[in-house]
């Protein structure tokens, strides 16, 4: 039997304490729940052994529009397939708009692992 699929979305870490609504930003992760899957199934075709954590380190500029988007170095889950797959859905993510003039700098850690079962 193929192995399932489980991803937990943590909530977001910002530098700001005027930071974006949380439930906000977990929001639109949840709304892109289907794509994020598809990255981590797609690589773990290739490598049945892959899970652990990325985290995602971006920018929110005005609009909610994602800048500097990267993978965090503090990582476990280290396969640059998913770390791709990611970034390159990331970037046209909007997010909910930080106060006028601020960016926000934000850290988003997904947590893959597969279930056996």
């Amino acid at each position: 039997m193929k192995p399932l699929l489980i991803i937990f979305v943590a909530l977001p870490f910002f530098s700001f304490a005027d930071s974006p609504n949380k439930e906000g930003m977990r929001d639109v992760f949840r709304s892109h729940s289907s794509i994020i899957q598809n990255c981590y199934k797609k690589a773990l075709a290739a490598d049945p052994s892959i899970e652990g954590v990325v985290k995602l380190a971006f920018h929110i500029s005005e609009g909610g529009k994602v800048e500097k988007a990267r993978i965090n170095e503090s990582s476990t889950l280290k396969n640059k397939a998913v770390h791709d797959c990611l970034l390159s859905h990331l970037v046209s993510w909007i997010f909910p708009e930080p106060p006028e003039g601020r960016i926000i700098s934000a850290e988003y850690p997904i947590f893959f692992e597969k279930n056996s079962n």
